[in-house]
């Protein structure tokens, strides 16, 4: 620590903590200063910013280079009266210009802003500008210093001739005389003195700062890159704005500080932060910084996420301020507090001395309210608080105002005219027994959810804080029966719960479940309801509600906008059965097409898995109208999506770079967009070390690089697998330790087994297991008050009856399921308007819908199968259905010849074959699921006798369209490529059926492109289409000039139907890229690049223009050989062609090494096209500088 403290002068004021420390006493003085040390006080000869810079270095090159390091370099400068280092004197004569309120009448303003004594014109001294003062207390040519005791007298302002012709000004320094005539005159000779001075004293300042960082950028080689440095103040300084010279005001100029930080490893050089951020929080942002704990006095919060250039969904866009020397003897600027948002600053002038030393009565009888609109008058010439338009305004800021105040300990001294300035607009639907608690319950709406949840935490027993790490997954068995275990587990866990078996309905169970939700409110000894917590994959995890497309279907619109506008919909039916909180979205890689769950996922591309997760995140955890969140979102499962053989659990290979170069990728842009509320870690051992004990990837990498902040939650049973599946706890109540230890913050209780947080318990003498359970706790009770749900735990029954399936909604599913169908193949035979269909194969009457959709297969309440859709479409006398076969059966082929009949009396035959997702609880069809959670894929075949009931049709003669069902690729062989046309509809919904009939018939024109790959054999996986160079075995024909043909198909990565694939019923023409760097020189950041598109064909169609890159070569890394940066679907009519333009950052082109995000300079690839196949796309370059 080193310069000025002015943190007191007696030895009990003295700096603590630090291994060096030399400080000024008081403000010290400009030359020749004293410096009080541990050795006592000690004179430097020289100009204080020189020499507190020299301090600085000396201790820099003198310390231990083995350890990090803390320097505090705090100048004098510019405090007045300014004095500059000789070497500047003849610096900065241009005048400067005149500030536009320089002359300020303070009309419209508080009575405040007219009695203090600041003004430029009339109140700086002789001392100030460096010039004699006529009673001899300076001399010419003597150094101007703030000498113990002088007395400081302002220079005149006459507003008589006579008298302006009397003053004669004389400059200390040369002995120049300055004289006026005229007031103006006067009043800019001061502003310019003034401004000159201060300029030239800073520039000192200017030097100091470039020889620290010179020091860092070349004494130790490395040492910037590593370093974090920060240049601020404590607050602003009028320059001459409002007429004013000094601080103390909470107009801007004083109130805004500078704030400029340099650390390479993470902040974006040259970007700009609009965020509000206030002094408090800066110790706790660098504790964060060196990974310390934050004291629980502090009262900032760490902007470290505002750095990295993510906004925390929840940060304070508000700052408080309060002056407290009232009507001090030297400035007589009045006492007040204050509020600063985005927009609007609220002040109030309270003008009372309040007991404070320094303070002086006066001005009593002038407190008043302002309240300025900085958007429409930044220069802050008007107060609009009486103005009948921003009575709402007021409001607001009012309970913002008293909400901070509350938050920090501050105590109001203003009245309360609003009764609704207290914020506490919602009436609870609870009837709280305990009144004492209701009343505290209200005063806590004033404070953000954070503190809410910090007040209640203090309240709690450790037997409580553990039951808020867990909950009740299902609180019903079959109908409205409350589960027989349900009392028994809530005494332990009771933080959230969950509904029961999806086949319940809504409207049927509804009021005994909000029953049970105000039971636990009324019977918990502190009032905490339940959050209901439950998976959204297809919307509802109950029955009742619109079925959606399953994410794979979803994300293979490539349509965001259509995306949103369905969790939009999910999102308001999950809130009408009182859901909180949802278990998605799933940001997991679908690189293994062996995994059964890839239905779930959202393709093998990180950049779309991130740009449909953000969307989803955002859209789901919107504000109401009262500042809640909306729906909490849960990413999962970190880390996954590769797994060894497709296996639900099986372990997940990469290093660090791997790491975060694939499955991280999701998670690094969702994190950068959003803030979800919580996280569940995978089932997978990452590194060998199972993910729900595995500190290092969630607090060394998840929490500290990642910048994650919400809750993290184990998913169901993978704490007990420590001990009874990974074998690496010597029993579960280890297991909860290590769980507990690595991060874990709640636990995904087993539907029905017990949980094993409770065992936890028994450890909380241990202080770190302690507040390992207080930060879990505080995370869950912070998700509570954040949702909203302390003000209304409830179900609204009467909003669920006209929000499940409501009309809007289900025409977003369908449209969904229009645009996430994929047309594979077309030999022309489609669009078609047939006489007489067919509808063959196993999946043809049924709706294959996903494990996690809430939805029998057959069920008639919802949508249609493809053949009752084709006989509403045509007439049951045109539409024939055979099943042919079984989902899996290998021993009954007796239905294979009435299908061939079948298909071969109708003329054409719609084939509809697949694996089977069928729901968990689908007690119909349960037994022959082949996809979905549990379910890996040996073979990516058809599963029983499908692919024989598809060669004996093709074998016929008849022309056939093959309809893939399913969450997974399949390898189509020769053999099936013989149909004349294909689609892959994946689980696409309840209206999958409807969907198909209108592809077929060309009433909908297919737009829907793969986000998987299509493996050629079911042992060439994975087959990602943006795979390492060196991955293609197809290199060995280089190698040896032949190949084998039997391999060589099999072996290669070029994949016929890869990635982006999907066809149309009119052609398009996209052009290839043509980009140019945005900026120059050391200001380029981002790159343009622009496409245009045409549609080449005779009728409308969308299509999506997908653009991809790699770098020309890499350094260090291997980079894959293409990958996508940006997609946009488009809608065009027949001839109609759209210019399309991407602006994409440089770090969108990054690839991180060792953690640390790199782009490199050069030259670069970009192709755009239809897909990510050759042939569809056209190439272009880029040259990064």
């Amino acid at each position: 620590m080193v310069g000025k403290w002015h943190m007191g002068e007696a030895e009990e004021n003295y700096p603590t903590g630090f291994d060096y420390w030399s400080i000024l006493p008081g403000q010290g003085d400009y030359w020749d200063p004293e410096f009080i040390e541990p050795s006592g006080i000690n004179v430097e000869e020289g100009y204080v910013t020189d020499i507190i810079t020299e301090k600085s270095l000396n201790w820099m090159r003198g310390r231990d280079r083995t350890k990090p390091f803390f320097l505090m370099c705090h100048h004098k400068a510019p405090h007045r009266s300014w004095e500059c280092d000789d070497k500047h004197k003849d610096l900065y004569k241009d005048p400067v210009r005149l500030p536009d309120t320089f002359t300020d009448d303070y009309k419209s303003r508080a009575k405040a802003a007219k009695v203090a004594k600041m003004r430029v014109a009339e109140d700086l001294t002789y001392q100030d500008l460096g010039l004699v003062q006529p009673d001899g207390g300076r001399r010419v040519g003597e150094r101007v210093q703030q000498e113990k005791g002088a007395s400081e007298r302002k220079i005149p302002a006459p507003t008589t001739a006579e008298g302006l012709g009397a003053l004669k000004l004389i400059d200390k320094d040369d002995g120049t005389v300055f004289t006026f005539t005229s007031q103006g005159e006067l009043a800019e000779f001061k502003f310019q003195r003034y401004m000159q001075r201060y300029l030239r004293t800073i520039q000192s300042v200017d030097d100091s700062v470039g020889r620290l960082l010179d020091y860092l950028d070349h004494d130790e080689p490395g040492l910037t890159d590593d370093t974090i440095v920060i240049y601020t103040s404590d607050q602003g300084f009028f320059l001459g704005e409002h007429g004013w010279f000094d601080k103390r005001f909470m107009y801007e100029e004083s109130f805004q500080m500078p704030f400029l930080i340099k650390y390479p490893q993470e902040i974006s050089p040259g970007s700009v932060c609009d965020d509000i951020i206030c002094n408090v929080d800066f110790a706790t942002t660098w504790l964060d910084y060196a990974r310390l704990p934050v004291p629980s006095y502090m009262q900032g919060r760490s902007f470290r996420p505002l750095l990295q250039g993510r906004t925390p969904a929840e940060w304070p866009q508000a700052a408080y301020h309060r002056y407290w020397m009232h009507n001090d003897i030297i400035h007589n600027a009045y006492a007040h507090y204050g509020i600063r948002d985005q927009r609007y600053k609220l002040i109030y002038w309270y003008n009372e001395a309040l007991g404070i030393k320094g303070a002086r009565s006066g001005g009593e009888e002038h407190k008043e309210w302002e309240l300025f609109d900085c958007e429409k008058d930044p220069l802050e010439l008007f107060n609009v608080y009486h103005e009948p338009e921003y009575r709402e305004v007021v409001r607001h800021m009012t309970a913002l105002l008293e909400k901070k105040m509350l938050e920090i300990g501050d105590e109001p001294v203003h009245p309360k005219p609003h009764a609704t300035a207290l914020g506490i607009s919602r009436v609870s639907m609870v009837s709280i027994r305990n009144a004492a608690l209701s009343a505290l319950a209200l005063a806590a709406t004033h404070c953000d959810a954070r503190q809410r949840a910090k007040d209640l935490l203090k309240q709690m027993t450790w037997e409580e804080k553990i039951g808020q790490m867990g909950g009740v997954r299902r609180v019903l068995s079959s109908g409205t029966t409350v589960n027989p275990q349900y009392d028994t587990i809530r005494q332990m866990q009771n933080g959230q719960m969950g509904f029961g078996p999806m086949f319940n309905w809504a409207g049927d169970i509804m009021e005994v479940v909000n029953k049970l939700r105000q039971e636990q409110v009324n019977s918990s000894r502190l009032h905490v309801p339940y959050i209901t917590v439950t998976d959204s994959v297809n919307g509802l995890f109950i029955s009742g509600g619109t079925v959606f497309p399953s994410n794979l279907a979803m994300s293979a619109s490539f349509n965001l906008p259509l995306f949103k506008s369905a969790i939009e919909a999910i999102r308001e039916e999950q809130l009408s059965i009182g859901v909180r909180w949802v278990l998605s979205p799933s940001l997991d890689l679908a690189r293994e097409p062996r995994y059964g769950r890839i239905g779930e996922l959202f393709g093998e591309d990180g950049y779309l898995i991130g740009e449909f997760g953000r969307v989803y995140v955002e859209t789901m955890e919107e504000e109401d109208g009262n500042g809640y969140t909306k729906v909490a979102c849960t990413i999962k499962h970190f880390v996954f999506g590769d797994p060894r053989g497709g296996v639900n659990t099986a372990s997940q290979y990469g290093g660090l770079n791997h790491l975060f170069n694939d499955q991280l990728r999701p998670y690094l842009h969702v994190l950068e967009t959003t803030k979800p509320a919580s996280l569940m870690v995978s089932y997978a051992t990452v590194d060998l070390v199972p993910m729900s004990a595995n500190e290092y990837m969630l607090q060394d990498i998840l929490r500290a690089r990642m910048g994650f902040e919400g809750l993290i939650m184990s998913d169901a049973y993978s704490i007990p697998n420590l001990y009874t599946q990974s074998m690496t706890a010597t029993s579960l109540e280890d297991a909860a330790i290590q769980a507990l230890h690595a991060g874990l913050q709640m636990e995904l209780a087993p539907a029905g087994s017990p949980a094993v947080f409770p065992t936890l318990l028994s450890s909380v003498k241990d202080k770190k297991v302690a507040k390992l359970i207080d930060e879990a706790a505080l995370k869950m009770l912070e998700i509570k008050f954040g949702s909203g749900v302390f003000e209304q735990p409830l179900a609204d029954l009467d909003a669920l009856n006209t929000t499940l399936r409501a009309p809007a909604h289900l025409d977003v599913a369908r449209q969904m399921a229009r645009e996430g169908i994929v047309l594979l193949k077309n030999d022309g035979l489609l669009p078609v308007t047939p006489n007489k269909v067919a509808v063959i194969g196993p999946f043809g009457d049924i709706i294959n819908a996903g494990s996690y959709a809430a939805v029998n297969s057959t069920d008639p309440q919802y949508g249609n199968s493809l053949y009752r859709s084709a006989v509403s479409a045509f007439g049951a006398n045109k539409v024939t259905f055979a099943r042919g076969c079984d989902f899996v059966d290998t021993t009954d082929d007796s239905g294979i010849a009435t299908a061939v009949a079948a298909a071969k009396e109708a003329g054409l035959a719609v084939v509809m074959i697949g694996s089977l997702s069928a729901p968990m609880d689908d007690t119909i069809l349960a037994a022959k699921r082949t996809d979905g959670e549990f379910f890996a894929h040996a073979d990516l075949g058809f599963p029983g006798l499908q692919q024989q009931l598809l060669d004996a049709i093709l074998d016929a003669g008849v022309p056939t369209v093959l309809v893939l069902s399913g969450g997974q690729p399949f390898v189509l062989d020769s053999s099936t490529l013989r149909a004349n046309a294909i689609f892959h509809s994946f689980l696409g919904g309840e209206f999958t059926g409807d969907a198909l009939v209108e592809l077929l018939t060309g009433a909908v024109n297919p737009s829907g492109k793969l986000t998987i790959s299509m493996p050629q054999h079911s042992a060439a996986v994975p087959a990602m289409y943006d795979y390492l160079p060196s991955d293609d075995q197809g290199g060995s024909t280089r190698l040896l000039g032949y190949h084998s043909a039997w391999q060589f198909p099999n072996l290669t990565r070029t994949v016929p139907m890869p990635f982006g694939y999907g066809l149309s019923y009119t052609t398009f023409d996209i052009a290839a890229p043509v980009a140019k760097v945005q900026g120059s020189g050391s200001k380029a950041k981002e790159v343009v690049v622009s496409i245009t598109v045409k549609n080449t064909g005779a009728r409308k169609g969308q299509e999506v223009v997908q653009l991809y890159f790699r770098p020309a070569t890499t350094r260090g890394l291997e980079f894959p050989v293409r990958r996508l940066v940006r997609f946009e679907k488009v809608d065009l009519e027949a001839g109609e062609s759209r210019e399309l333009a991407f602006t994409i950052p440089y770090k969108d082109l990054g690839l991180w090494i060792n953690a640390k995000l790199t782009t490199q300079l050069g030259l670069y690839h970009l192709w755009a096209g239809s897909s990510s196949r050759e042939e569809d796309l056209k190439m272009g370059n880029v040259t990064l500088t």
